[in-house]
Order: C-alpha cells, then sequence, then structure tokens
C-alpha cells in the first residue's frame, strides 16, 4: 500500500501581515484580497471542518484569536498554502 505525504511544498506563495494585524481572524480580510479564500463565511466552514491548519496544527473554531508568526504556514484546504510574513 502506498503511502502519501503530506509535506509543505518548497516553494509556496507569502502573505504579508502588518505586525498589528497579526491574529488569525484579522488576516480573513487579506486571504480574500488574495483570492486564497471567496469570503469570510468560507473560511468560516472550512475551521469548523478541520480544513484551517497553521504549521500542520488543526484549528478550531474558538482559535481565532490566535497570534501568526513571522514563517507560520497557513494550510487552507486541501492544496493551498501560504507562508505568513511580518
Amino acid at each position: 500500500m502506498l503511502t502519501v505525504k503530506k509535506e509543505i511544498p518548497e516553494v509556496i506563495p507569502e502573505l504579508i501581515i502588518e505586525e498589528e494585524n497579526d491574529l488569525l481572524q484579522e488576516i480573513i480580510p487579506l486571504l480574500i484580497k488574495e483570492e486564497f479564500i471567496k469570503s469570510q463565511n468560507e473560511f468560516i466552514r472550512l475551521l469548523k471542518q478541520g480544513g484551517i491548519n497553521v504549521n500542520g496544527e488543526k484549528m478550531q473554531p474558538d482559535e481565532m484569536d490566535t497570534v501568526m508568526s513571522c514563517g507560520d504556514v497557513l494550510k487552507i484546504g486541501e492544496k493551498k498554502f501560504l507562508r505568513i510574513i511580518k
């Protein structure tokens, strides 16, 4: 049986965020603007379904106030990865 490694790709897009707007909930408008997601509702739905990961850890709806650090890798859904840059 083949096993598929779910590794972070070597080259992924970067999302530049401001130091004062570094909470997970505060970057949602940037994710929409940069077309990583279509809407805030889509992000919240994915979050509730376990489809949002930060550095390989599934995020829960009550973790919207998580501070994003420079170099964090955000995975949205199955195939969208991006690196947070401050």
